[in-house]
C-alpha cells in the first residue's frame, strides 16, 4: 500500500516539475513574442513613412518630367 502512495507522490512531483518548466518556457516565448511584435510595429511605421516619401518623390519627378516635356514642345513649335 505504501508503495502505491509513493508512486503517486513521485508522479505528482514529476508533473509539477514539468508544469513549472512548461510555464517558464511559455513566459519566455511570450516575452520574445512581445519584443518581436514591437519591432514589427516599428518596421511597419518606417515602411509607411518610406512609402509616403516615395510617393511624394515620384509625383515630384512626374511633374518635373511634364514641365520638361512642355518646354520641349514649346521650343519645337517656335
Amino acid at each position: 500500500m505504501k508503495n502505491k502512495i509513493m508512486w503517486k507522490d513521485v508522479t505528482l512531483i514529476v508533473l509539477a516539475i514539468l508544469l513549472i518548466f512548461s510555464m517558464c518556457r511559455i513566459h519566455t516565448l511570450k516575452q520574445s513574442n512581445k519584443k518581436l511584435y514591437s519591432q514589427n510595429l516599428e518596421l511597419n511605421h518606417q515602411l509607411a513613412t518610406l512609402k509616403e516619401k516615395n510617393t511624394g518623390l515620384e509625383s515630384k519627378l512626374n511633374s518635373e518630367e511634364s514641365i520638361t516635356d512642355e518646354k520641349k514642345s514649346d521650343n519645337s513649335q517656335h
